[in-house]
């Protein structure tokens, strides 16, 4: 027994808190709850190298042997009075004793290594106590079991700077339990500075290794509200809570940020670890619980307030960095791909761009350069999130022209991108003010183009659209379509295959793409004038790579018949065919984007239909009579599209 319990200790305290220490530990029953009343008065005042000498009373209240039986209490939750004010049994007077003894032990500082001792004796009446005032008809409120567990908390927590104490407490069962209960408590605490302190305590727990064991795992789950989408919960509101400016100073947020990051990244590894490529890292089920609870909103709010408050902190670079590529792994996700529009409203470019303006610049330059030559360029075609880049570009704009950037060359980065930004966000605005949809009847033999509305989509594959009943027929017993309707969908941007694409993201994906091919027009039909002269007889796609670092469309001419090509099977045959088939007389090209989605890059097809055929002869015939001299060949291709008379509609 640690020398602090014996009970000579007793004889060291004034004379008056002597006698009522004594007969606290009395076997009667109305006299040791007034006593130990007294010594708990006199704790309040005393020094603290006073106060430990009243600790064998306090020891002999907290024998788990007077713990009562908990199913034969008939009053759970209360304590009954006689008529004389004192406690009418026995178990009354245990419990009432045990509640001041334990107020008056967590009011000290204890001796180093008294917890080996003390442990046993405080933690099944704490856990009697906790199941006691919750068996009541009418549990205490919220605000008297937060005070309780966080009460508790601050105990446990002081006892893990002694290491054979720390291991006897994290290895009590159902500790974890109470961890998971007073996490839930900790962000709802309206005071800032015992909010603090609550997190402080927590912290010392969140990062322990044993947190990882599946028992204490599941304890700490029950604790937190039965569900590890529950935990997730918690934690983002931890976050949240951690990086409000009213409840502590950047040192505390940093602190306390990085203890709630070392946890997540012993619950989800793909979290913990920094892989060569986020985009290859897979998130477990609690990572996969936080994103559904906006986990990278509140990252992004926490992080962003962390790097614009300019105090000095040396482990803010740790952190940053921490967080930078838990959202890297976390956006690229497939879940977490679809909840980016929400993460640019909550700072996803602003983040990277104060980080390459504040003094961790250096230090965070592999993240950033995965920010700006990967994620961000990769979202650059969805409607949803160039919506979200539109309404936050203005605040964008004016971090840039606020700061002078810490990370050397990141000009080189920025402009580029800034200028695409710029670009698609025109697009963006002419897409919104254009209400005409175009399309084309996918019976080759008529291909007539018209409003959308104006054609009926296959209910089979529901990819292909006809002008009437007559051209889908005709197409089912000519075109082919008979032959793939049952797989068709697997490669056209169609519903069917593309439902995490939006109606109005495919309707968007068909514009940019349009778009960037009037832009490049010319070009392409140059290119394909070169490569007709030199493989007359084999079919070819034109792609567009929207996965680049480089930001540029990259469009290419490519022999499409390849067994290697990842678009091979029977549907990208079909289609082939089609193109390349007397039926579509030239008017249909085969067109293929490059993407990233949820389920990472995504080939596409969005075939180029034509009203007429003259292009596609014109460029046909010039490939047979090509010029020697690349110039005449770029003349005589803007010759051919600018023959006056020659009116052909276009879509994509």
């Amino acid at each position: 027994m640690h020398p602090a319990l014996h009970l000579d200790n007793l004889k060291l305290l004034p004379a008056s808190v002597k006698y009522r220490a004594n007969g606290a530990m009395s076997a009667s029953r109305s006299r040791t709850l007034e006593d130990i009343q007294g010594v708990r008065d006199y704790i309040i005042t005393a020094p603290q190298n006073e106060r430990q000498y009243s600790l064998p009373a306090l020891y002999f209240n907290l024998n788990p042997s007077r713990i009562p039986d908990l199913d034969c209490l008939s009053t759970a939750g209360k304590i009954d009075l006689d008529s004389s004010g004192q406690c009418a049994t026995d178990s009354d007077a245990a419990i009432a004793k045990a509640l001041l003894s334990l107020e008056v032990l967590y009011a000290m500082t204890l001796p180093d290594g008294i917890g080996v001792d003390i442990w046993p004796r405080v933690w099944p009446w704490v856990r009697f106590l906790y199941l006691y005032i919750h068996s009541n008809s009418s549990p205490l409120h919220l605000d008297a079991e937060r005070e309780f567990l966080l009460d508790f908390m601050k105990f446990a927590g002081t006892l893990g700077t002694h290491s054979e104490t720390r291991q006897l407490v994290l290895s009590t069962p159902w500790l974890w339990f109470m961890v998971g209960r007073t996490w839930a408590c900790a962000p709802s605490i309206p005071d800032a500075p015992q909010r603090l302190l609550a997190f402080q305590n927590l912290r010392r727990f969140m990062i322990q290794d044993q947190i990882k064991n599946p028992e204490n795992m599941e304890e700490l789950v029950s604790g937190a509200g039965c569900t590890l989408f529950d935990l997730a919960r918690v934690v983002v509101h931890s976050i949240d809570a951690v990086a409000s400016k009213d409840s502590m100073d950047l040192p505390n947020q940093v602190f306390l940020l990085w203890g709630v990051f070392v946890f997540i990244g012993k619950l989800d590894p793909a979290l913990g670890e920094k892989l060569g490529d986020p985009m290859a890292s897979s998130i477990a089920e609690f990572g996969e619980a936080l994103i559904a609870n906006h986990v990278m909103d509140a990252m992004l709010r926490a992080l962003c307030a962390i790097i614009k408050d300019s105090s000095p902190e040396k482990d803010k670079d740790v952190l940053l960095d921490t967080g930078l590529a838990m959202l890297s792994v976390l956006s690229t996700s497939a879940s977490g791909w679809t909840l980016i529009p929400s993460a640019v409203d909550n700072g996803l470019f602003q983040l990277p761009l104060l980080c390459a303006a504040s003094p961790s610049a250096f230090a965070l330059r592999g993240q950033l350069a995965f920010f700006f030559h990967q994620l961000l360029p990769g979202i650059l075609v969805d409607y949803h999130v160039l919506s979200a880049v539109d309404a936050q570009w203005q605040e964008i704009k004016s971090i840039v022209n606020d700061s002078t950037f810490s990370l050397q060359g990141f000009d080189e980065w920025w402009n580029p991108f800034s200028l695409v930004v710029k670009e698609r966000l025109q697009t963006l605005h002419d897409f919104n003010a254009s209400s005409v949809r175009l399309r084309a009847c996918d019976n080759l033999e008529c291909s007539v183009i018209r409003r959308k509305n104006k054609f009926r989509r296959c209910s089979g594959c529901q990819s292909s659209y006809y002008c009437s009943t007559a051209c889908q027929m005709a197409d089912w017993r000519n075109g082919g379509h008979r032959e793939i309707c049952a797989s068709s969908g697997t490669l056209l941007l169609g519903k069917r295959n593309n439902e995490e694409f939006t109606a109005r993201q495919r309707s968007f994906l068909r514009w940019i793409v349009h778009q960037d091919y009037l832009k490049a027009r010319t070009n392409i039909y140059r290119e394909q004038a070169l490569f007709l002269s030199k493989l007359p007889d084999h079919p070819f796609i034109t792609t567009y790579d929207y996965t680049l670092a480089t930001m540029k469309v990259k469009v290419e001419i490519k022999v499409a018949v390849s067994e290697t090509d990842l678009l091979f099977g029977p549907e990208w045959r079909n289609i082939l065919k089609r193109a390349q088939g007397k039926g579509s007389g030239g008017r249909m090209g085969v067109d293929v984007i490059y993407v990233r989605g949820p389920k990472g890059v995504r080939s596409v097809v969005i075939p180029l239909r034509l009203s007429e055929s003259v292009v596609k002869d014109r460029v046909t015939g010039l490939a047979r009579a090509l010029p020697g001299n690349p110039m005449e060949v770029w003349n005589a291709v803007t010759r051919i599209l600018h023959v006056d008379g020659m009116n052909v509609v276009e879509i994509h």
